[in-house]
């Protein structure tokens, strides 16, 4: 309940996610838990701009940014290469998160596949993956109802920034399986 100041990076990080929460109607949630399912994410946490601070507004409150910050930092890394002169470059974080600027030493764009096979041709452009990939695999919750997607099951959106990317696919990976 006190507030917590914030670097400004992290204060527009939070600020960030916050918008992206509002955006998808509660879908996209970086304090998802069970114990506090079905309560906005606004109702969670308070943003003081003044101050830079963050305010748990309920003692369950626990922020996991790893459905963001991957993409965050994919979108940095783009912006460092770009300010450093290169035109042409694919960033992979892994299976689930690959951006591509300008063209492959080959040909046009880059050309990249899906864990399942699905392929695509990126140019400036970012390729993001969300889902279970395993039957056994549950380790996205729904913020809405507090469970766990069960299932394999996964959905890859193209998108011009690793971000955008990151919360579509999240979001409509919860969508698809909104029996969960």
């Amino acid at each position: 309940g006190q507030p917590f100041v914030l670097t400004d990076e992290m204060f527009d990080i939070i600020s960030r996610c916050l918008g992206h929460n509002e955006r998808t109607g509660g879908l996209f949630d970086v304090a998802v838990s069970a114990e506090t399912a079905g309560i906005s994410l606004d109702r969670k946490l308070c943003l003081n701009e003044n101050d830079r601070t963050a305010t748990r507004l309920d003692e369950r409150v626990r922020l996991n940014l790893s459905g963001f910050i991957k993409g965050y930092a994919l979108d940095r890394a783009m912006v460092i290469l770009r300010e450093s002169g290169v035109a042409n470059a694919l960033v992979s974080f892994g299976t689930s998160s690959v951006s591509a600027m300008g063209n492959h030493p080959g040909g046009s764009g880059w050309p990249v596949a899906t864990a399942e096979g699905r392929r695509f041709v990126l140019k400036d452009e970012c390729l993001t993956t969300s889902g279970n990939s395993r039957d056994d695999r549950r380790h996205i919750m729904n913020p809405l109802t507090g469970r766990y997607v069960e299932g394999k099951s996964m959905v890859s959106v193209c998108t011009q920034t690793a971000e955008e990317g990151e919360v579509l696919s999240t979001t409509s990976f919860l969508r698809m399986n909104t029996n969960n």
